[in-house]
């Protein structure tokens, strides 16, 4: 399962583009570059890697938090549940409310 780095800031894993500038910045190439050399590494495209790393960490969250989906989808960077939502449904093929329940035996 991939986990949160808990020392990568908050504010950096809040958008996705944000995050692949800020990275490619820091290994010292362009986005296009970081991209490519993402991809031949880990074997997906860095997008789509992200996008699971968030879907992990939302489920997670989603088991130990009474919060809302709402917050939930917040804390892994969306702006808005309906989004998140789709995401989650597209990722683990049952929305999050239906995740949440099924994983916690209700």
């Amino acid at each position: 399962m991939l986990r949160c780095d808990p020392q990568l800031p908050h504010s950096l894993y809040i958008r996705a583009g944000s995050l692949l500038q800020a990275l490619a910045q820091e290994a010292g190439c362009s986005r296009a570059v970081f991209a490519q050399r993402f991809s031949s590494l880990v074997g997906q495209g860095a997008l789509s890697y992200l996008t699971a790393w968030r879907m992990h960490v939302a489920a997670g969250l989603l088991l130990d938090e009474t919060g809302n989906i709402g917050t939930v989808a917040s804390r892994v960077g969306y702006q808005s549940e309906a989004a998140f939502s789709i995401a989650f449904k597209r990722w683990a093929g049952t929305p999050p409310s239906q995740y949440r329940a099924m994983m916690l035996g209700g």
